[in-house]
């Protein structure tokens, strides 16, 4: 059992666009994390909209993401 001191820093990608989003910067982030967990044993993670394919790796942390929510208010 590790402690929390020996544990690696989780590696997070802020991304706005995600599968099933059509988006290169989308594609290439998904393929990005899913090596540093598989190949290189770094525990990484995405952070983006409520739309993206549903995967271990994502977590939606905003509801909608486009250019619409930089103009409110």
């Amino acid at each position: 059992m590790t402690s929390s001191a020996e544990r690696q820093p989780t590696i997070v990608h802020v991304a706005a666009t995600y599968p099933p989003d059509v988006c290169g910067i989308g594609d290439y982030t998904h393929l990005l994390v899913r090596h540093l967990a598989a190949e290189a044993g770094a525990p990484a993670e995405v952070w983006t909209h409520d739309a993206a394919r549903p995967d271990p790796v994502v977590r939606a942390v905003a509801a909608r993401w486009d250019a619409a929510d930089f103009w409110a208010g």
